[in-house]
């Protein structure tokens, strides 16, 4: 009898232990999907292998489990399939929404596994308004997650757009908190910049034009990059404008002349679809220093100089002023003469001693490298006040604008290099 008690417990037992056993299985795998992908190896720079599907080899991405609450954060872990193998993943990280439209939250997440590079995460409920890599397969008013890979040291490129995870990431309720999530930054948006180089840089430099009437002067440079993204052209542009204004007569001995340097505009466009953003990924001042050099034609001098910027960071900051003494009458040039410097804050007056026999009648503006510009609403602005001394009859003031352009979306070419923008205002002085 005590055996076949034993044995009825030990049945029991084991029968309760493979209940819980296929519980637990089933609560592990309820999210498991297996999602068709493409994968492209030996990815070339420049992104033609992507604009056709010839090229794209059937692969499979096995999502075993997701954790999303309709909140700024995601998760997801599974293992990718490819005709060359399995490897697995495990991505987190926060949710952004997209700028230049409502229609797009993007992901700015990591493989804690190290094998793959997340290139891009997005949620999209305009799949073809937007980039895509399979254009016209989903309708426009389609829920779709993108997901683009590549595996860490090689060119291999795995990427898959599926409306089958809009449920389990509940992608509704995403959208419908999107409104207080943080801006996505421009890479993560456009994430082409991560895997290719442009297929094509340049710089345009505008004319140079001063109006007598409205007694001021602008240079503009443009700065172009353009883009293979699937079978989409990708464009971002940014237009630098050096500007001056002041008095076409000193009045009263003196004049005050404003500068002032900024991206006069800022776009990222696409051939396909409606892509039209107010960012790109062109920056000013990102590895070297920015700077304005002024100095006065003979016979007259630089009595003050103060600086500001509607850009809050730099704004912040204390800006190296240099300046020179010079005998009153000689010719002066750019990049040379300046003996004395000091730090000053934005909207402070640096007031020149001009007592001696000479003068000060060159000074300089330094804005440390890191302090980049990059929107319509980043400037870089200063007052300069020239004052006459000798010599009544008309002069110039000569202004000089340098920094450095970068594009961070171009890994492989880390900056264009010195630009510059010089600036010769005519004013009668007397």
């Amino acid at each position: 009898m005590k055996k076949l008690m034993s044995l009825f417990l030990a049945t029991t037992l084991l029968t309760f232990s493979l209940g819980t056993s296929v519980s637990a299985s089933d609560e592990v795998s309820k999210d498991r999907i297996q999602i068709p992908s493409n994968t492209v190896y030996s990815l070339d720079t420049k992104g033609e292998k992507l604009g056709k599907s010839a090229n794209f080899d059937s692969s499979s991405v096995d999502i075993k489990s997701m954790e999303s609450n309709g909140a700024d954060s995601v998760s997801l872990s599974g293992n990718v399939k490819t005709s060359t193998g399995e490897k697995e993943f495990q991505l987190t990280g926060g949710l952004k929404k997209a700028g230049y439209t409502d229609s797009l939250i993007v992901g700015e997440l990591k493989d804690n596994k190290d094998n793959f590079e997340v290139v891009y995460f997005g949620i999209d409920r305009k799949p073809n308004s937007n980039l895509a890599l399979l254009r016209d397969k989903f309708k426009n008013d389609d829920t779709v997650v993108k997901l683009y890979l590549l595996e860490k040291n090689t060119r291999t490129f795995t990427f898959l757009e599926t409306d089958q995870l809009n449920d389990k990431l509940h992608t509704d309720q995403m959208f419908n908190n999107s409104g207080s999530f943080e801006d996505a930054e421009h890479t993560d948006m456009f994430w082409y910049g991560k895997v290719f180089e442009p297929v094509r840089e340049e710089t345009n430099d505008g004319l140079t034009t001063f109006a007598a009437s409205l007694a001021s002067g602008k240079s503009d440079k443009t700065y172009t990059a353009v883009y293979n993204a699937g079978v989409a052209t990708i464009t971002e542009k940014m237009t630098v404008r050096a500007y001056v204004e002041g008095p076409s007569s000193l009045s009263g001995g003196s004049g005050d002349f404003t500068t002032k340097l900024y991206p006069l505009s800022v776009s990222t466009t696409s051939n396909v679809g409606t892509v039209n953003s107010k960012t790109s990924g062109w920056r000013m001042g990102v590895h070297q220093d920015t700077t304005l050099e002024a100095y006065t034609a003979p016979g007259d001098v630089i009595r003050s100089i103060m600086w500001d910027s509607s850009y809050s960071t730099l704004g912040k900051l204390k800006l190296n002023v240099a300046w020179g003494l010079s005998v009153p009458n000689t010719g002066l040039s750019f990049g040379v003469g300046y003996t004395n410097s000091q730090n000053i804050a934005a909207g402070t007056l640096k007031v020149y001693d001009n007592s001696g026999s000479s003068k000060v009648r060159r000074s300089k503006l330094t804005i440390p490298k890191s302090q980049r510009l990059e929107l319509p609403s980043h400037s870089f602005d200063s007052v300069i006040k020239v004052g006459h001394y000798s010599t009544p009859k008309q002069k110039t003031l000569n202004l000089k604008f340098t920094y450095y352009i970068s594009n961070i979306q171009d890994n492989y070419n880390a900056a264009t290099g010195p630009q510059t923008h010089n600036l010769s205002f005519s004013y009668n002085s007397k």
